[in-house]
């Protein structure tokens, strides 16, 4: 099979590369990177090793018109959270707040990386840690030093396309902490699980970025961050604790081996959706579904 080949019927609308075979993988799967360089649409075609269709598919590249941003923490913890609608994002300064970038054409998810970064005032970061989270989604992450509103320009290619307004706030600001742990119920002995701390404010509304420290019967837990990892184990009944700017709350899990880590350093498994200039985004499809249970 490795005579195997994807052709794309535009090469100026969609190219395709091929991957070289990683030896940590065995199987005989053919990858490839896309990148879409223009809008319109292609029909992709796989060949075998004498020529003959397999199977082909067609896929759109369009521009986008739209971006919405989605928080990270809460995308770690399955519960899909859409910021920026009616409000700005709460930051805390000094902390890291991270969110998804989706991009839209007329209504229409595309799919893609693109090389996106922000514009901001000086005292703001804004990042893009796509390298340590490992994933076909595209995310940022905004940082300051001092509170206060902010306006962010994302741009590709120097290109503006698309604007976050963003509240950075003071660490008093967070008034409780929701610790969101794995459903252990259908675990395995030896399964990696986690625990989510959701900030939010004295309204409820939510906080991002706010700084965690774990402790485990009063002992601090390696590393600083949302997100708590560990190795179930059924035997072993742990009670944890989240301190996130000076508010706690705690967890009954069953488990060892316990790291806390920030959450745009975390990844997790999805479907590849290849790559992207400012030309254009491909139409197209995946999902991913976490089952979780709340303190």
């Amino acid at each position: 099979m490795n005579a195997w080949q994807i052709v794309s019927s535009d090469p100026s609308v969609l190219s395709l590369t091929p991957v070289p075979p990683d030896p940590e993988i065995d199987d005989d799967a053919i990858r490839y990177d896309a990148v879409a360089l223009a809008p319109g649409e292609v029909e992709i075609t796989v060949l075998d090793d004498e020529g003959e269709v397999r199977d082909a598919a067609s896929v759109v590249v369009k521009r986008p018109d739209e971006l919405r941003y989605f928080s990270r923490v809460h995308e770690l913890a399955g519960e899909p959270l859409q910021v920026g609608v009616s409000a700005a994002p709460q930051v805390v300064v000094g902390g890291e707040g991270t969110f998804e970038v989706r991009y839209y054409a007329e209504g229409e998810r595309l799919y893609g990386l693109a090389p996106l970064a922000g514009l901001s005032a000086e005292g703001v970061l804004v990042g893009a840690p796509q390298a340590s989270l490992g994933l076909d989604r595209q995310y940022i992450s905004l940082s300051a030093e001092l509170a206060g509103p902010q306006v962010i320009q994302l741009v590709i290619n120097s290109v503006e396309v698309g604007v976050l307004d963003v509240e950075f706030v003071e660490p008093y600001a967070v008034a409780s902490v929701r610790l969101d742990g794995d459903d252990e119920a259908e675990a395995e002995p030896g399964d990696p699980l986690s625990v989510i701390a959701l900030t939010t404010d004295a309204a409820g509304e939510p906080v991002f970025g706010s700084r965690c420290a774990w402790s485990l019967a009063g002992a601090p837990i390696t590393g600083e961050g949302e997100r708590l990892g560990y190795t179930y184990n059924p035997d072993h009944e742990r009670r944890v604790t989240g301190s996130c700017e000076g508010v706690a709350a705690e967890l009954v899990v069953h488990g060892d081996e316990f790291s806390a880590s920030l959450s745009s350093s975390v990844g997790c498994s999805v479907v590849s959706g290849g790559a992207a200039s400012l030309g254009g985004l491909v139409a197209a499809g995946l999902a991913l579904l976490r089952r979780r249970r709340a303190a």
